[in-house]
């Protein structure tokens, strides 16, 4: 193969691993998401001083680890909304307590409600090669927590706008939903300062410029 174009760092990285020798071309992503604007924008003064409710959207499959983030929210008090269907539905929806709701599948459509009524995103996967789901949840103007084993961590998530927690440890994950409370309203106050259309726009060229 002449050319390879990687998603982000970490894939890229894979390539320099392998010794590559044709051209690679970053494309800081792998799509665009249905919504490349916020299709609503509410203050952060609505949110303040009330319980942070958690969102994950996806499917419902071992390697999403889902079964450690329900043990995880029924010693909580925060509410979580799973959206998604797969494989795992009935054994996470039979151990999982009242503070945590699964909404089954959605239209992509029907989304932008469910993107509105919560605050943080949530991507605990075990194994997950990119994960436009986040790029997705940064373009609602929502902070995100991700796993380690997240593709686009390096590339998306920062300091300011999100936070990564080590698979391997469980209270890694109880730190950052501690932290994400405690400081909600400066991760809130970044990733709504984000413009995501900038990141799409390098997607798109990154194609156009590799066909010059």
């Amino acid at each position: 193969m002449s050319s390879a174009y990687p998603s982000g760092i970490l894939q890229k990285k894979i390539l320099e691993k392998i010794k590559f020798k044709g051209e690679i071309t970053l494309t800081h992503g792998v799509g665009i998401p249905n919504y490349i604007r916020r299709p609503f924008k509410y203050s952060y003064e609505k949110k303040e001083n009330l319980t942070l409710t958690y969102l994950y959207v996806g499917r419902l499959s071992e390697e999403k680890n889902l079964s450690f983030l329900v043990e995880i929210f029924n010693e909580r008090q925060e509410k979580l909304i799973i959206v998604g269907d797969g494989p795992e539905a009935y054994n996470l929806k039979r151990k999982a307590k009242s503070n945590i709701s699964f909404l089954g599948y959605i239209n992509n459509k029907d989304l932008k409600q469910i993107y509105k009524s919560v605050d943080v995103f949530i991507l605990p996967s075990k194994s997950e090669p990119w994960g436009l789901v986040i790029e997705e949840a940064l373009t609602f103007g929502l902070p995100v927590i991700v796993s380690n084993k997240v593709g686009c961590k390096d590339d998306l998530v920062f300091k300011k706008n999100g936070l990564i927690f080590d698979i391997n440890n469980n209270d890694s994950f109880r730190i950052c939903l501690d932290d994400m409370s405690k400081n909600y309203k400066k991760y809130f106050e970044h990733v709504n300062t984000l413009d995501m259309k900038l990141i799409y726009e390098k997607q798109v060229e990154s194609y156009l410029i590799s066909l010059e």
